[in-house]
């Protein structure tokens, strides 16, 4: 099981969408040090936003969320303009058009996506990543969102 080979880990993310809750900075702060001691290289992603104010502890990334309706999304282009560009770079790691406005998949949710995206690009000095989400979503679960980008059907 597993990797047959050790392989370079680049990024570590310590939570997900638990910023502002009663433990996560004291669990993130633990988490934290300890993997920058014993993995000085590895950058460290913090789930709390810093984009519109400066993050409370340490973080080489900071993890930032959306999903919206498509007006929104396509509104939000220019999200990092005013960004610190001192402080942590942005993981875009979950953006979508998750709203009945575009449907599952329409062009006025492409559209909206690919604005949001050249905001990320414009200010690419900032955002350092960005990635899709949800992506892969089973057909046969009757709890996923309907927007993920590939659908398949596996009974596994």
């Amino acid at each position: 099981m597993g990797h047959p080979e050790p392989f370079p880990v680049k990024y570590v993310a310590i939570g997900n969408e638990d910023c502002g809750k009663k433990y996560y900075l004291g669990n993130y702060l633990k988490f934290y040090n300890a993997i920058r001691e014993s993995y000085p290289d590895i950058q460290m992603i913090s789930n709390c936003d810093g984009s519109s104010k400066p993050l409370d502890h340490p973080a080489d990334l900071y993890d930032f969320h959306v999903y919206t309706d498509s007006k929104t999304l396509f509104n939000m282009k220019g999200t990092f303009d005013k960004t610190s560009r001192t402080g942590p770079k942005a993981f875009v790691s979950e953006y979508a058009v998750w709203r009945t406005d575009a449907g599952r998949g329409s062009l006025l949710g492409s559209l909206a996506e690919a604005a949001f995206l050249t905001g990320l690009e414009k200010n690419s000095d900032i955002v350092q990543m960005a990635s899709y989400a949800p992506l892969f979503v089973n057909d046969n679960d009757q709890t996923s969102v309907s927007i993920s980008f590939f659908h398949f059907a596996s009974s596994c």
